[in-house]
């Protein structure tokens, strides 16, 4: 039904080009139906004359397979994952409990009898990740991460064609904000293959930071946030990704 509703409600269609309504419920649908997936996807955000760069690696297989590894490019690097190998699954420790860095926490995939998917498995260990990003909750598929996506793109429209590495794509984007009741504070930017493939995702804000030492003191300064993206469906997996690192 999120696909439908996507259709109905994001845009209006506009003549002569792609409707960006229907574009990206079909991306978002080419993903939902898969039994597995794999795909890399490259944050590189800046601010000023800072830049911050996390890979995210991941894979799933259908139904309760997970391999989620998030890796800091940076003079101290470190790393988040959410492991499964169908029975169990290993995540790392959220930051807003108490523990030592890095500490993994372990739990049974059969909870009550009731067997978690791939999805929910997600679900439990999304929030100890460095980026909960939108790419990835698009690969995963769960409704309510879609539905809070949907909610964040404030408005969607055709912007242009152009080409990622000799790969046509259509460019669609608006205003973009944190929650369904947020404020507009930001710009997005989806680039969709012909084929209904994900390629990039970009939000563009302007934000006041503190000025390093001058107590007090801020300078406005432009924020982007770039997702390279690159999904592969129901291809072959690397199934000794899915063994259980120790907890």
């Amino acid at each position: 039904m999120i696909f439908a509703t996507l259709a109905l409600t994001l845009g209006a269609v506009v003549q002569d080009v792609p409707d960006p309504a229907s574009t990206v419920s079909q991306m978002l649908s080419r993903y939902a139906g898969v039994k597995a997936l794999s795909g890399t996807i490259r944050l590189t955000q800046t601010a000023g004359s800072e830049t911050l760069v996390l890979d995210t690696k991941f894979q799933f297989e259908k139904p309760s397979k997970v391999f989620v590894l998030q890796t800091l490019r940076a003079q101290n690097p470190a790393e988040w994952m959410i492991v499964s190998d169908g029975k169990n699954f290993v995540y790392t420790l959220p930051d807003a409990q108490l523990g030592r860095m890095g500490q993994r926490l372990m739990e049974p995939v059969n909870q009550n009898g009731v067997l978690l998917g791939c999805k929910d498995i997600y679900f439990c260990g999304t929030y100890s990740l460095r980026d909960k990003s939108a790419p990835l909750d698009i690969a995963f598929g769960r409704i309510e991460d879609l539905r809070y996506i949907k909610n964040q793109w404030a408005t969607l429209r055709f912007i242009r064609s152009e080409t990622i590495e000799e790969e046509p794509v259509w460019v669609f984007g608006g205003q973009w904000r944190e929650n369904g009741g947020a404020p507009i504070t930001a710009e997005y930017r989806m680039f969709i293959t012909r084929n209904y493939d994900l390629r990039k995702y970009v939000i563009f804000s302007r934000q006041a930071i503190p000025v390093p030492n001058r107590p007090g003191a801020t300078q406005v300064v432009d924020i982007y946030t770039t997702y390279n993206v690159n999904f592969k469906q129901d291809g072959e997996l690397d199934q000794a990704l899915f063994q259980l690192p120790p907890p």
